[in-house]
């Protein structure tokens, strides 16, 4: 679903976003959190806790609204906003293929209606051809009984 892929795709960049103002700590596997290959996040404490108590200042600023915690807004609001966000354009494709299929659900229902209808006047036609069929066996057997007793 490229829905989803977009999604993954920009927290992943979001997560490996980096403060290039700061010379140690510029990226979150410096400190300890590392997205491996399979998406998955870790975090070693002892890597953080040794990160914090060294440069706070960096720390912040890579966990901030200048580094991650900046790029994890941007990534949000591109997948929430209202009307224009990802989530919103998929659910508006949703709904105007749900009027699709219900306008071809009605078009196919009324041609079926249309084709039942055309069946039902070809069968009557039909029975009525027969009806007159047997009637006029009827008379003929009739007449040909009258002339077998003359």
């Amino acid at each position: 679903d490229s829905l989803l892929r977009s999604t993954v795709d920009g927290f992943t960049a979001a997560l490996r976003t980096e403060v290039t103002a700061n010379p140690t700590y510029g990226r979150l596997a410096n400190v300890g959190v590392v997205l491996d290959r399979f998406g998955r996040l870790t975090f070693n404490a002892e890597t953080f806790r040794t990160a914090l108590a060294d440069k706070p200042t960096e720390i912040e600023s890579l966990l901030g609204f200048g580094g991650v915690g900046a790029a994890m807004v941007v990534a949000t609001d591109r997948v929430t906003s209202f009307g224009t966000g990802l989530i919103g354009n998929q659910l508006r494709t949703i709904d105007q293929n749900i009027v699709l299929l219900r306008r071809k659900e009605s078009d196919a229902k009324a041609r079926l209606e249309a084709r039942r209808e055309q069946l039902v006047q070809q069968y009557t036609r039909m029975e009525e051809a027969i009806a007159r069929a047997q009637s006029q066996g009827s008379m003929l057997t009739s007449s040909l009984k009258g002339l077998q007793r003359e």
